[in-house]
C-alpha cells in the first residue's frame, strides 16, 4: 500500500496523524516490517521518536517483534536506542522479552544500555531471566549486564528464574557470578522463593550455595510476601482484532506458571506505593502452581504486557489495584 500512502502524503496528509491511543502510521509500519512506506513516511518527515500515548516509539514495537531491518532504519533516522516508555521500558527490555538476540545486537552497538532499568527497577536481564530467555542472558551478560542487579523491591536475575522455575537459567546465572545469599525487601532469597513454588529442581541446585536465613512471621500461619504482577496492558488498536497480539487471560494467569504459558508477571511500583498482597502460599502442597482462585485472593487480576496496545479498559484500571516483563504501559512492549 506504498503508492496510497504516497498519494495521501503528496495531497497534505500528516504522517504524524495518530490514532486515539497515539500511534501513529510510523508505528503500524514498524510493527509490520513495513519497510518502503516507513520510509517513505520518513521522507515525508515522520518522526522516528515519536511516542504513543504509553510513550512506545515505533522503535519499542520493531525491536519486540525482531525485525531487523526496520531496526536499523529507525537508528538510522535518529531513533534514539535508549528511550523509555513511561514505565521506563526501552526497546532492548522488549528484545530480551522475546529473545531478539539479532536486534539486540544492533541496539547494542548503537548505545542501547544492558542495564536500563524501568521505573521498577527492571533491568533487561531481569526481563530475559523471567522469561528463560537463554540465548539473550549469555549475549546480554557477554555484553557486561549486571548479575547482581536489584530491583525496587530486591529482586535480582536469580530470584526471577528461581520464581519462574527456570533450573537452566539459574544455573547460567549462578556459573556467570550471580549472588545466591541476595535477599528481597521482604527478606526472601531465591532458594526460598523456589521452595515455596515448589521447583524441586531449582531447591536442588539452589540448597547448595545459599546461606540459610531466619525467616520471622509475625502470625502464627507463615505469610509469605508476593508482589502481586505487574500490570502493564496496552491497547495498540482498539477497534482491530489483528492489532492486539497474544492476550493472556484470567483465567490462563498463574503465578509460577511455565514462560510458554504466560506473558510477563513482575513485582513493581505504582506511582509512589509498592504493591503487595500477602497471603498463605503452598503450605501444605508445595508442588503445585497456584490456583485462579489463589491469584484472585491475592489481588492479581493483570493482563500480560502488550506494547502494541496502548489504552486499557476501564475493567483494566480496576485490576491494577493488584502489581518483571513482558512487557508494557508493562516488560508483553507487547505491553
Amino acid at each position: 500500500h506504498q503508492n496510497v500512502a504516497l498519494l495521501l502524503l503528496d495531497k497534505g496528509a500528516s504522517p504524524h496523524a495518530t490514532a486515539k491511543n497515539g500511534h501513529t502510521s510510523l508505528h503500524i509500519a514498524a510493527k509490520k516490517n513495513q519497510m518502503d512506506i516507513a520510509t517513505t513516511l520518513l521522507e515525508y518527515g515522520a518522526k522516528a521518536d515519536i511516542e504513543s500515548k504509553a510513550g512506545f516509539t515505533p522503535l519499542h514495537l520493531s525491536a519486540q517483534e525482531g525485525h531487523i531491518d526496520m531496526t536499523s532504519l529507525l537508528i538510522d533516522h535518529e531513533a534514539n536506542s535508549n528511550h523509555k516508555a513511561k514505565n521506563g521500558l526501552t526497546p532492548l527490555h522488549l528484545c530480551a522479552q522475546e529473545d531478539r538476540v539479532n536486534v539486540a545486537t544492533v541496539l547494542v552497538k548503537n548505545g542501547a544500555e544492558v542495564d536500563a532499568k524501568t521505573k521498577a527497577g527492571y533491568t533487561p536481564l531481569h526481563v530475559a531471566s523471567h522469561f528463560g530467555q537463554l540465548n539473550m542472558i549469555r549475549f546480554l551478560i557477554d555484553e557486561g549486564a549486571k548479575v547482581s542487579a536489584t530491583t525496587s523491591v530486591g529482586y535480582t536475575p536469580l530470584h526471577q528464574a528461581a520464581q519462574q522455575g527456570h533450573s537452566t537459567i539459574v544455573n547460567t546465572l549462578l556459573a556467570s557470578g550471580a549472588p545466591p545469599n541476595t535477599t528481597t525487601n521482604q527478606g526472601q532469597t531465591a532458594l526460598s522463593i523456589a521452595q515455596k513454588l515448589g521447583y524441586i529442581s531449582v531447591v536442588e541446585t539452589l540448597k547448595g550455595v545459599t546461606e540459610p536465613i531466619n525467616i520471622i512471621s509475625t502470625n502464627i500461619d507463615e505469610k509469605y510476601k508476593v508482589v502481586s504482577p505487574e500490570t502493564m496492558q496496552e491497547t495498540f488498536m482498539s477497534d482491530s482484532e489483528d492489532e492486539g497480539g497474544d492476550v493472556l487471560t484470567m483465567e490462563y494467569a498463574m503465578f509460577g506458571q511455565p514462560v510458554h504459558a504466560q506473558h510477563i508477571y513482575l513485582p513493581y511500583f505504582q506511582g509512589d506505593s509498592l504493591l503487595t498482597r500477602e497471603d498463605t502460599l503452598l503450605s501444605e502442597q508445595p508442588y503445585r502452581y497456584l490456583t485462579v482462585d489463589e491469584m484472585k485472593s491475592l489481588g492479581d487480576d493483570s493482563l500480560p504486557i502488550d506494547v502494541t496496545r496502548d489504552e486499557r479498559g476501564d475493567s483494566n484500571r480496576e485490576c491494577m489495584t493488584a502489581p518483571p516483563a513482558a512487557i508494557d504501559d508493562t516488560i508483553s512492549p507487547q505491553h
